[in-house]
């Protein structure tokens, strides 16, 4: 394997959490991890040896993931456009991290870049990387985005600029007081799915969103598109009719999710039902329109 020019250190200083393949051929080469904070991570195979895989591990932001599923952005500029510090990681057939190292992203050494028409393929993409590319292609083409893409990028760095703010009202790109509610209400009930279904990530990833989700009206669709989208899948509640077009209506995301809790504490009441009902007294007290919604006893 190539000698990396970079600094060793004793372990990966992330808290990374999995959650799927991208692109697979006789194995995984290109996956998608994200930290505490939400952050998106590619993790991409470069090289091997007889007992170490090496893979390049990166940051990427959401709209370029956008860009890379559009196919108007390749592999090689999704890594041109990471973070200055990128990690590589030899990892062993046990899936041990054996080696891991910081090195500036400026001395990748050549032969580890993909190439310039790295684009993603259909053809090698797996299941998940078909659900993640319908939702990020779905929250984003919901919207007129000519002449703020650039900021979009970094949504956060711009929420004080009252120019980039008055254009996103004049196109409606903008949370309504209505969503931050249900947004709000839904983090009980999906703390008690994260308890419950500890076999899964899916919804640990969803409330990971909830922060940003407040504010920036980009990750409030995919927050919900990703809790539609798990419930109908990965849950597998058979009633929930599937979806005939990409916009989601959050008030049914939001009384499928209630559904969904309901089934869980109701079979492991002692753990649970305290908690939920709490939670529903709240609801009834502050919000008569999504109390509606959440049953009367």
């Amino acid at each position: 394997m190539e000698k990396l020019d970079g600094y060793n250190i004793k372990k990966l200083n992330l808290n990374l959490i999995k959650r799927g393949d991208i692109i697979s051929f006789d194995g995984p080469l290109l996956s998608h991890f994200y930290d505490e904070n939400g952050i998106n991570y590619l993790m991409n195979w470069v090289d091997c040896d007889d007992n170490l895989n090496r893979w390049l591990l990166f940051t990427v932001e959401k709209y370029s993931l956008y860009e890379y599923f559009s196919k108007t952005k390749s592999l090689k500029n999704l890594i041109k456009d990471s973070n200055e510090i990128v990690y590589f990681l030899d990892i062993d057939n046990n899936i041990e991290t054996k080696n891991v190292m910081i090195i500036s992203k400026a001395k990748i050494p050549r032969s580890y870049l993909p190439t310039t028409d790295s684009y993603f393929d259909d053809e090698i993409s797996t299941k998940y990387s078909k659900n993640l590319k319908d939702e990020i292609l779905n929250v984003y083409s919901n919207y007129n985005l000519k002449n703020v893409v650039r900021k979009i990028k970094n949504y956060d760095l711009h929420n004080n600029d009252i120019g980039f703010k008055q254009i996103l009202d004049k196109r409606n790109i903008k949370n309504t007081l209505m969503e931050i509610v249900i947004l709000k209400a839904t983090e009980t009930p999906l703390r008690i799915l994260v308890d419950h279904y500890k076999h899964l990530n899916s919804f640990e990833h969803i409330l990971s969103r909830a922060h940003s989700a407040y504010k920036n009206p980009f990750e409030l669709d995919a927050y919900f598109y990703e809790l539609d989208n798990v419930l109908n899948t990965k849950v597998g509640i058979a009633h929930y009719p599937e979806r005939s077009h990409p916009e989601i209506d959050i008030r049914n995301t939001f009384g499928n999710l209630v559904k969904c809790t309901i089934g869980i504490v109701e079979s492991n009441p002692e753990k649970y039902h305290k908690y939920f009902e709490s939670w529903k007294t709240d609801i009834r007290d502050t919000d008569l329109e999504l109390s509606d919604l959440i049953g009367h006893d």
